[in-house]
This record gives structure tokens, sequence and C-alpha cells, in this order.
């Protein structure tokens, strides 16, 4: 055995002590690798969402914390080169988790979704309540008959169609105009007595038979719908990476 035999090998057990490697050496060297995966991680994580920074704003993740932390207490733990390695990913992997869940949780924003998109009322055709007055094919009478006679089927005709109705603008002027040709033919007949007839062309004397048909209008159907929405929530916003209702902003 040899005299040494008693002494340690530091090439077995590494670069050992509290020495400038406790010092500096892992607490240092951890502050600034979570300082720079912090940055990084952050820039990828606005990145993925999709985010802009805004003119003036720092690019550097705001991370000290993590990073102060993680330097102290690899200063405490960290005795030698192979625990530095083995535990330096514990702050780094948790300064590149929380860039991610602090900007996909700040880019949440609400949805609106639609339900029903507004509809307006359709039209169609529909009684007014009012009538037109039409012309048939037949005519009152004729010429070569009785003049009473005559004047008392316009009358009646009149009666009939035009009175105790609800008529429309053009009915209404219809009626108007018959009601002017009845009181010239009873003012025609005072001094004609019995036995007059009617004479001249029948196509221009007289009236024709008249009819009632329904006027009818576009109406609406009142079948008008509203735009139905409601608002649903994103709540965490990493591009590929979404919880909760998320859609392309402006959709």
């Amino acid at each position: 055995m040899s005299a040494n035999s008693g002494v340690e090998n530091p090439s077995e057990k590494g670069l050992v002590g509290p020495g400038w490697f406790r010092g500096l050496g892992s607490g240092w060297s951890t502050v600034f690798l979570v300082g720079v995966v912090a940055t990084a991680s952050h820039l990828t994580a606005v990145e993925m969402a999709g985010l802009e920074l805004a003119p003036g704003a720092r690019i550097w993740s705001s991370g000290g914390l993590v990073a102060l932390i993680g330097g102290l207490l690899m200063w405490k733990f960290a005795r030698s080169w192979h625990d530095f390695k083995k535990w330096v990913w514990l702050p780094l992997v948790v300064v590149v988790t929380l860039s991610f869940l602090v900007v996909g949780a700040t880019n949440s924003y609400d949805v609106e979704i639609v339900d029903q998109e507004a509809r307006a009322a359709t039209q169609s055709l529909q009684p007014t309540g009012a009538f037109n007055v039409v012309e048939t094919a037949e005519r009152i009478c004729e010429p070569g008959d009785d003049y009473l006679y005559c004047l008392n089927a316009h009358v009646a005709s009149y009666n009939s169609v035009c009175a105790h109705q609800t008529l429309s603008l053009l009915g209404s002027a219809k009626c108007s105009l018959m009601s002017e040709t009845i009181e010239q033919m009873r003012s025609s007949s005072e001094g004609c007595g019995y036995g007059c007839t009617v004479r001249g062309d029948g196509r221009n004397w007289g009236w024709p038979h008249l009819r009632l048909e329904a006027e009818t209008a576009m109406k609406s159907n009142n079948d008008a719908q509203p735009r139905r929405t409601h608002t649903e929530h994103c709540s965490f916003d990493l591009g590929i990476i979404q919880v909760g209702t998320c859609a392309e902003r402006g959709q």
C-alpha cells in the first residue's frame, strides 16, 4: 500500500468544494443560463401566440426572480460540475414553463359565437281588406231598351257593388264616376216620360256590369329574425395549444 493511499484523488470525484465553484460557478452560471433561456422561451411563446411586442418594450424576460432563486439553490447544493449538470435543468424547465404559461394566459380573450344570423322579414301578396271595382264584358243595357229600366238597372248595379263596401282608391274613383253617370241619366229622364228608349251606340252609352275583386299588396310576413349571439372564453391561446373556445380574432 502506498504511503499516500489515504489521500483522496480529486480526479476520482470531480472538482469539489466550497471554493470558487460554489461562490461563482454554480450560482452565477445558473443565473446566466436561466436569464438566457427565459428570454428565448419568452420570445418563442410570444411568437407562437401571434403577439407583437409594443414599440419600446423589453425583449428580455422578467423571470429574474426564478433566476435568483435558482442561482441561490445551485450555490447551496451544487458542489461539483456533476451536481451542476444534474440539477441546472430544474430552474430552466421552471422558467420555460412559466414563460409559456404567462404568455398563453395573457393572450386569453372572449369569443362571440353566432347562434343565428339576422334575417329580414319576407313579403308576400296579401289582401288589404279593400276591394277594387272591375268591369265585366256584359253591359247593363243596350240601345232600344226602356230608358227607365236602364236607369234603374244602373242604380241596382251601383248599390250592389259600390254601396256599403270598403273600396280601394281606384274602386272609389270608378264608383264615383258611375254615380255621376246615374245623376245625368236621372236628369235626362225627367222630360222624357213613359216609352222612352235608349238611343245611340251601346259601346259608348251606359256602363258594363261591375264586380268586386279583393285588392292585394306586398306585406310583411312578420317573420324577421334578430341576430342572436353568446360569448364564450378562450382562457389559454398559444398558437396550436389552446384551452377553451378559441377562434381567430375578427371572425
